[in-house]
This record gives C-alpha cells, sequence and structure tokens, in this order.
C-alpha cells in the first residue's frame, strides 16, 4: 500500500487506534467499502444523493435545495472521517459525467470517452477479445435499437466450437461501431407522469420500448428460445408484455401505465377465457397492477423497429443487492471455530482426507489426516483428541453442510454438550470462507514440501507450524502470536528479582543448600525456595555472594552446638549437626568461635539464615 495511503485505512477499536499496513483481502474490499458508503448515506440514498463506491452524486431541482442537500452530503463525509479530492470534485454543474454516462436537463447520454475507445477497439481475434468488446457495447445497449439483430453474427461466434472470424461478423462488427456514434439522449423517468410500454415481436425475438411523453427512456429485447419459436403471434405478443412487466416493474407498479401493441386481442386480455396454463402462469403477473391496453398499428410502434436488433445473448444472472450478515465476533480465542474436509488425495500413509480445524478469531489451525470412509463418530473422536484436550469445547462451530455435519449424532452430540452448530447456507460457500481459505493454503504448503512425491502425511505437521507462524495480513500478525503471546512465562526460573535467604536443608543424609528466590512481576510472599545447585545449573551467570563463590558466602551465621574437625589446615571441616552426616569446607577466614557454648537444640532447616544481596532487574538466560 502507498504510504499517502496508509491513514485512509484506519480505524478505531476498544484497543487503540489503528491503520492497514498492506491491503486486505482484495475480494472483500469493493463490497466492503461499498456497504460502508450505503450505510453513512442511507437516510438520504435515492433521494437526493446516489453512490457508487467513491462516486457521489448529489442532485437537485432548485439552487436553494442544492445547497441544503450538499451540506448535508458532506456534514455526513466530515462526521465519519471521510475526504473527497478537490480537484476531482465538481459543484454545481448543468452537465456532469457519471459512471460513463453524461447526465443533463436533458437525459442521459453516453460517454463520448467511452465511445472512442469502441471506435479504436481492434478487430477481436480471440473469444476474450470479443467477450470484452461486447462488455463495452453492452454497457450502452439500451441506447441502441438494433443493438442485437446487429450483434447477433458476433454473439454466435461465442458458441462453443463456433465458425471462425469471417466476413458477416466483419459488417457486424463494423456496424455495431458505428451506431454507437449515432446513440440517442434518453430521458430521466418521472414518477409523477404515467409510463407508456410499447411492445412487439417478430418470427424471431420479442422487443419493448419504455417512454413518457413520446421519449425513450431504455429498450429492452429478448431473443425466442428454441421452445418459444413456435408460439402464435399472440403468445408472442403477450410474451413481450410479460418482459416488459418483468424488467421494468420497480417503474410500473406504482402509478397507472399504457400498453401499446399491434395485437389487438390484447385489449381484452382480462375478458378472454384462458385454458393454457402458460397463459395462465403470464396472466398471473399481471395482477396487481393498474394498466391500460391501447391497440397501434404496426406502422406506427416504435417497437417493431426495435425488434430488429433481438440478437441471441443470454443474460448473466446477478445476485439480488441483499446485505449479507456478518458472522458475530468471538470474544476469546478457540470460543468459535470453523470446520472443513480436504479430500481426494493421494493416499500416504494409509491417510487419503485431512480435517481442518480453524479458530476464527486467531486463525490458529489444526490439520488431522483421516482415512476413507470415516463416520459422524470417528470425525467426533478425531475432534475431541486433537481440539477438545487442548482448547476445551467451543460455544459455536461453523461448517458447511457436509452429510458428516448434518448427521443426527453430530447434532445431537453438540446439542447436549451446549454447541451451536452454524452451517453455511446452500450454494453460498462463502460462511465457511475461513476454512476454505486456510484449505488453500494448506494445500500450497503441501504442494511445495511434496512436490511431486504423494507422501504429505509425514509434511502435515510442518505444514501445520508453518501456518500458524505465517504472517497473516488480515491480522498483521501471525496465529501463534495472537494465541500464544510472547510476554508468557514458560518457567518463572528465566526472570530473577532478588535472593533473600540461605539454608541448608537434609536430604539424603546430606545437607543440600538452597536460596530463597523472589521472582519479577511477582509479590515478596510468593517467594520460593530453590536449589543453588540446580539454579546454578540452569543459569551459570547466578552469583548471589557476588564473588564466584560455589558454597555460601560471608554472613552465613550458625546456631547451635557444632564441633570443628580439623583446625589444622587452612581449610576447616565442621561437624554441624549429627541430624546431618556429612561435613562443609569453609575458609578459615569465614569462620570465628561461638559467643556461647548453650545449645540452643537440633539443627533445623531455618537455622542457617544469611543476607544476600539485591539483583532486581537483573535477568538470567535460559
Amino acid at each position: 500500500m502507498r504510504q499517502e495511503d496508509i491513514p485512509k485505512t484506519s480505524f478505531i477499536t476498544h484497543s487503540g487506534h489503528y491503520e492497514f499496513l498492506v491491503m486486505w483481502w482484495k475480494c472483500n474490499a469493493p463490497s466492503t467499502f461499498q456497504d460502508i458508503v450505503n450505510t453513512i448515506y442511507e437516510p438520504y440514498l435515492r433521494k437526493f444523493v446516489l453512490v457508487f463506491f467513491d462516486d457521489i452524486l448529489i442532485y437537485s431541482t432548485d439552487w436553494a435545495m442544492h445547497l441544503v442537500h450538499l451540506k448535508k452530503v458532506l456534514e455526513l463525509l466530515k462526521k465519519h472521517q471521510l475526504y473527497a479530492k478537490r480537484n476531482k470534485c465538481t459543484f454545481t454543474q448543468m452537465k456532469v459525467e457519471y459512471l460513463g454516462h453524461i447526465i443533463s436537463w436533458e437525459g442521459v447520454a453516453t460517454d463520448p470517452q467511452k465511445v472512442e475507445c469502441m471506435l479504436k477497439w481492434p478487430t477481436p481475434t480471440t473469444v476474450k477479445a470479443l467477450r470484452g468488446f461486447f462488455g463495452l457495447t453492452g454497457y450502452y445497449r439500451k441506447f441502441i435499437k438494433g443493438y442485437g439483430v446487429i450483434s447477433k453474427p458476433l454473439t454466435l461466434l461465442l458458441k462453443k466450437n463456433a465458425c471462425e472470424w469471417n466476413h458477416e461478423a466483419e459488417e457486424a462488427f463494423n456496424q455495431l461501431k458505428e451506431v454507437m456514434t449515432t446513440a440517442p439522449v434518453l430521458a430521466m423517468p418521472d414518477f409523477s407522469k404515467p409510463f407508456i410500454v410499447e411492445t412487439d415481436a417478430s418470427g424471431k425475438g420479442i422487443g419493448v420500448v419504455l417512454m413518457q411523453e413520446d421519449r425513450s427512456i431504455t429498450y429492452q429485447s429478448k431473443a425466442l428460445a428454441a421452445k418459444n419459436l413456435g408460439l402464435s403471434t399472440y403468445e408472442k405478443e403477450f410474451l413481450a408484455l410479460i418482459l416488459a412487466v418483468t424488467k421494468w416493474r420497480y417503474y410500473l407498479q406504482r402509478n397507472h401505465f399504457i400498453i401499446r401493441t399491434n395485437q389487438k386481442s390484447l385489449k381484452h386480455i382480462l375478458d378472454q377465457r384462458i385454458d393454457s396454463v402458460l397463459l395462465q402462469k403470464w396472466v398471473a403477473k399481471l395482477l396487481g397492477l393498474s394498466y391500460e391496453v391501447q391497440y397501434q398499428k404496426g406502422s406506427e410502434n416504435r417497437a417493431a423497429d426495435a425488434l430488429l436488433r433481438v440478437g441471441h445473448e443470454q443474460e448473466e444472472s446477478q445476485s439480488n443487492a441483499i446485505t449479507t450478515q456478518p458472522l458475530p465476533i468471538p470474544e476469546q480465542a478457540w470460543s468459535c471455530i470453523s470446520m472443513d474436509f480436504i479430500e481426494g488425495l493421494p493416499s500416504s500413509e494409509g491417510k487419503d482426507s485431512i480435517l481442518v480445524g480453524v479458530d476464527r478469531i486467531t486463525k490458529y489451525s489444526h490439520f488431522i489426516a483421516l482415512k476413507h470412509p470415516y463416520t459422524a463418530t470417528s470425525i467426533a473422536k478425531l475432534f475431541f483428541d486433537n481440539i477438545y484436550k487442548l482448547h476445551g469445547l467451543p460455544t459455536s462451530i461453523v461448517t458447511d453442510k457436509d452429510k458428516i455435519f448434518t448427521s443426527k449424532f453430530w447434532k445431537e452430540l453438540f446439542s447436549l454438550s451446549g454447541v451451536s452448530l452454524d452451517m453455511s447456507s446452500d450454494y453460498h460457500p462463502q460462511s465457511d470462507g475461513q476454512t476454505e481459505r486456510v484449505n488453500q493454503c494448506l494445500e500450497n504448503y503441501l504442494r511445495c514440501m511434496c512436490h511431486q512425491k504423494p507422501k504429505w502425511a509425514q509434511w502435515l505437521t510442518l505444514a501445520e507450524f508453518w501456518s500458524n507462524t505465517n504472517f497473516h495480513t488480515g491480522l498483521a500478525a501471525t496465529p501463534s502470536k495472537l494465541f500464544m503471546p510472547t510476554h508468557r512465562i514458560n518457567c518463572p526460573l528465566v526472570l530473577i528479582c532478588k535472593t533473600t535467604t540461605q539454608r541448608l536443608v537434609p536430604r539424603n543424609n546430606v545437607g543440600i543448600p538452597q536460596v530463597l528466590i523472589q521472582w519479577s512481576h511477582s509479590s515478596p510472599d510468593q517467594a520460593t525456595w530453590e536449589d543453588y545447585k540446580e539454579i546454578a545449573t540452569k543459569f551459570p551467570g547466578f552469583d548471589p555472594w557476588g564473588q564466584g563463590s560455589k558454597k555460601g558466602g560471608r554472613n552465613v551465621v550458625f546456631t547451635g552446638q557444632n564441633t570443628i574437625l580439623d583446625t589444622s589446615r587452612t581449610m576447616k571441616g565442621a561437624d554441624i549437626d549429627r541430624a546431618i552426616k556429612g561435613s562443609f569446607e569453609f575458609g578459615s577466614n569465614l569462620i570465628s568461635p561461638a559467643e556461647s557454648d548453650a545449645v540452643l537444640g537440633q539443627l533445623g532447616s531455618d537455622q542457617i539464615e544469611e543476607g544476600i544481596g539485591d539483583f532486581s532487574g537483573e535477568t538470567y538466560p535460559n
């Protein structure tokens, strides 16, 4: 992401203010941004403002009202910290370019720059190039009356095993360019005035025109499928009427409208006896609409000419603009997970499938090798052996509608466990898109590790480690870092604040020196006794006496009766107590005569004390 664009991605969370350093997933970016602007301008959308991504169109009936509308739009931008670049904005214009159209008081026209691109388009040599040309010209098909019939030779080339480019296709290609330069200006709809629908049909297709006050608003045509070519003229005219009602229902359902057709019998459509099941379905689509059918001669019908443009295009279906509901954000790790299978893998160590489990908040994953055939019982056992024992039961599990996850056993098991099973809807795998994406990454990992050898099972553990320690752009971190923070303390001996006391404890008839250690980030009450030798082994730099000594310091004070075993050597041996069978050697400069010979009792584990220096702030290597 460019440095100057990073602040534009900033967002606020409960833990602070963050910015994206890299672009989030491109497949979600457009829809996410469009959803944001739709939410912001929802109170005014389609009342005086239209928003398509970063293109904002404000329209008003007069100057004073336009200033009010403009102020409201800019206030919303400011409120949500969105910015518009001044040199890309135009204000108070009578004519404006918007989404490839020129909008003015006259109506809507094609953009001359887009038309110029069509004129410069080279002759297509591949199907892909031809589709690109159709994509550009098809955007303006509602402006062109003869679009269908002109483009039909080109449309036939899109079929499978179609013929090569020929003279007829070349002529259609050039003619389509020419008609684009003469596209009319379409009128804007006025819902306070009645609409007029002109229909007509021919042997190969049907066509309709939506009008107001003799000005065209839009055109629509459709080639007849093979099953409809044998319909009667009456039925074809009726089908054209149904096409108009289906395509423009949002225009027609509000007010009374007029239907003009050259089929006189359609004037009495509701008075006729209809025996055909097909016609009964068509009549049902007219119910609830207020209309009047007027007869018009074919020579006077504008739609009759428009029918000549009918081609054999098949319109691609588009999903309804319904806002999908995102899954709720989990409150803690492994409270909500998603699961899926990877099947069809080559056999490796007797395994041919993988069960993938992913935490929805940290993206931490587990990969479990499987063997066909497996049942809901075996999958449940693997779940408890590999996920439950590490993370406990989740509150919800997101899956697709695999037969394992829809089985009665699986549903009953997790229902009794209090786990919600959330399954993706039909033909919408995006609900479990997180696991689908992890599956892709896992397959890439195994492909790189195994190359052409299908021994993927032995690499599965390494692939899981790689996945959990790999940087995720969406998280701006690794799953392992989020799930297991780096500030955790695996062993409390790593951080030593200071030592306070020394003692000797009897163990196997030998006195074992110990030190009382206070740990960092812990209170003095949580100090623990540790064997000196064990600490000295783990931390070679640990020197509580400050002189490199390995046994005791200067300030050792013995209480009780002790016997000097040998006074002839520089090193003195002291019989500490009969309870401790063994001897300790001290330098002669480190011992002194006892002040009293009184026996103070048996030597206990807390009868040898020492004041030891403060090591606050020091850390020792593990």
